[in-house]
């Protein structure tokens, strides 16, 4: 009966020191468990802050795309508008010399008229 309260009495203590050797473990995962949680948690934040910079900047590439391709309508635009002005300067310069030319003509028609009179 002695031995086997003495058995008894190791069984206890052994019991008992694997209790508080699972305690031990139990909190060392909770501490380890929530390192890895803070761990996920931040590469998560740093992930999205990464994704939201990438999306600003194809928001922003795709506005400079857009803002590039008005501009470059415009400039066509503006090469056509010149075209034409161009053509109807040609024009009205072509009718400006004819213009003076006649007016030249008739200038030395009428002087050679006034030298043939006197």
């Amino acid at each position: 009966a002695a031995e086997a309260r003495l058995a008894l009495g190791d069984e206890k203590r052994d019991a008992s020191q694997a209790r508080d050797e699972l305690a031990k473990l139990k909190s060392s995962n909770s501490q380890e468990f929530a390192k890895l949680a803070a761990a996920a948690e931040s590469s998560w934040a740093a992930e999205a802050t990464a994704a939201k910079a990438r999306l600003a900047l194809e928001a922003e590439a795709a506005e400079a795309r857009l803002a590039l391709g008005d501009e470059k309508r415009d400039a066509s635009q503006a090469r056509d508008e010149l075209a034409r002005l161009r053509a109807a300067n040609a024009d009205e310069f072509g009718k400006l010399a004819a213009a003076a030319e006649a007016t030249w003509a008739a200038e030395a028609a009428s002087a050679k008229a006034r030298v043939a009179l006197e």
